[in-house]
């Protein structure tokens, strides 16, 4: 599973990774898996996590007064799914964030807080 994501960092990184730094990065995500519709953030939630994905789909959306659901983002494979300004400002959430479709992904914690 970590494959995709040391992939997607060598290819941003202009050289492959090597043990240590593999390591490392390993060592801050956890594998996690989401069935269809069930939810990796709720409105009202403080965002804790980004996600990265490696198989499946999430999506990002809100509800109006009515009921209607909206989508605001949809998170694809080898990419990240999160509520940034929730995360950053460990504020409550204004979205709801679910799998589409069966969905897995690595979780790394919100790193914020152990920085500051």
């Amino acid at each position: 599973m970590f494959e995709y994501l040391i992939k997607y960092f060598n290819s941003y990184a202009g050289k492959s990774l090597v043990g240590d730094e593999i390591d490392l990065i390993q060592s801050f995500f956890v594998a996690k898996k989401f069935r269809k519709r069930q939810y990796f953030l709720q409105e009202g939630e403080i965002c804790k996590y980004t996600a990265f994905i490696i198989k499946g789909a999430m999506r990002q959306y809100r509800v109006n007064e009515k009921g209607e659901e909206h989508v605001i983002n949809l998170f694809i494979e080898n990419w990240w799914a999160s509520d940034r300004e929730s995360l950053l400002n460990q504020t409550p959430s204004k979205y709801f964030i679910d799998a589409w479709e069966d969905t897995e992904v690595l979780l790394v914690k919100n790193l914020i807080s152990h920085i500051w």
